[in-house]
């Protein structure tokens, strides 16, 4: 076994407990939040109550259509937004572990973009891209693209320094250091990344 093998992973990818969790606790706190505040189903219907419109109320058809329809022009652009931003993330972090001078220019570049409210570069973006799909990706690339960074940053920047040592010892350079061993290294910090995105 070599040193990137037997060294311990720097991040854990969620496990299926995790995920279930995270993908119904918004609906769990929606629920009990309108519960809780004694809020009528007609001013805030939780969640039973939507999908028994969708499912057996007398417009569920229409409210069905009319929520594929808006479905149909919104997952793809998020999608869009996710991927690009997870490689823009992805390159910006193998960037920065190919040449770590470049992290004192990387870091607090997006560490501004991220504190920035998007609700104030939102203008800055629809001049420039205009009412497009092209500004929606943009601004979920903005939303996505830091946390996924940072994460596989840190994974990077935590490869065994033994076998980083070793590729450099048998004369290897950064590029043949970040593929034999950042990147296997770095592997668990791939679902993290998406999760957080």
């Amino acid at each position: 076994r070599t040193a990137a093998e037997s060294a311990p992973a720097p991040c854990q990818g969620p496990s299926g407990l995790t995920a279930t969790g995270a993908v119904l606790r918004p609906f769990g706190l929606w629920g009990a939040g309108g519960h809780l505040a004694h809020l009528s189903p007609i001013i805030a219907p939780g969640p039973i109550h939507v999908l028994q419109s969708l499912c057996t109320g007398p417009q569920g058809v229409e409210m069905r259509h009319a929520l594929y329809v808006a479905l149909g022009q919104t997952l793809p652009t998020a999608a869009v937004g996710l991927g690009c931003g997870i490689v823009f993330a992805f390159a910006l972090a193998t960037a920065e572990s190919l040449m770590p001078a470049l992290s004192r220019i990387i870091l607090p570049a997006t560490l501004v973009v991220q504190n920035m409210p998007v609700i104030a570069i939102i203008p800055l973006i629809v001049s420039i891209a205009g009412r497009s799909n092209l500004a929606a990706v943009l601004i979920a690339v903005l939303v996505t693209f830091f946390p996924a960074y940072i994460i596989l940053s840190h994974g990077f920047r935590h490869a065994p320094r033994a076998a980083i040592e070793l590729v450099q010892a048998y004369g290897g350079g950064p590029w043949r250091a970040w593929w034999g061993v950042r990147l296997p290294a770095a592997r668990g910090c791939v679902f993290p990344a998406l999760q957080l995105a």
